[in-house]
């Protein structure tokens, strides 16, 4: 019986280091939804995100795709054969301070696209005035999954940070596991 108990705190233990590790993985993304598995289903956009379209073409998508997904299911699709430009930006802005080290990931799939392609970026905020961005570089051709980052510190003055999907041109673009860590 001695044994058992032995054996049985032991689990206990190695079940709490999980679990607190766990746990500091999941609170270090600041980002809700950050893997598209919920959609909104008043507006079919991922639930957390918001599209701004200016471009006046019909025949485009921007929605989640439930069949299509980095790690799981659940991606952010942007489709067209009409040249547009679509911005998608996550709908709150992320409380930030000078000097913390940001470190920003997003996967991204491509395609036919053609034109500059799919990008995204981080827009640092002083309120709500833009006082700087850093930005990937831009996908497009037909590529699988392929990692983006940025990795700053935070500069003097910053309040928040605007996350901003990007689409310029026309094709398909899937966005997934986005991750947005402030140390």
């Amino acid at each position: 019986m001695k044994r058992w108990l032995e054996i049985f705190g032991v689990g206990l233990i190695l079940l709490s280091f999980l679990s607190v590790a766990y746990a500091q993985e999941f609170q270090q993304n600041l980002l809700f939804n950050y893997d598209f598995g919920a959609v909104d289903t008043a507006t079919g956009i991922p639930a957390a995100w918001d599209v701004e379209d200016s471009s006046q073409v019909d025949n485009k998508v921007v929605a989640w795709d439930g069949d299509v997904g980095h790690n799981t299911y659940g991606s952010l699709k942007i489709a067209t054969w009409d040249p547009i430009k679509s911005t998608i930006n996550y709908a709150e802005v992320v409380d930030a301070k000078p000097g913390d080290n940001l470190t920003f990931v997003v996967w991204v799939k491509t395609e036919l696209v053609k034109g500059n392609g799919a990008r995204t970026k981080i827009v640092y905020l002083k309120g709500e005035d833009v006082i700087g961005e850093k930005t990937t570089n831009f996908l497009s051709g037909t590529s699988s999954w392929k990692k983006f980052s940025i990795t700053d510190k935070v500069p003097e003055g910053v309040t928040g940070i605007k996350v901003i999907l990007e689409f310029d041109g026309q094709g398909i673009a899937w966005y997934d596991d986005v991750s947005l860590v402030l140390q």
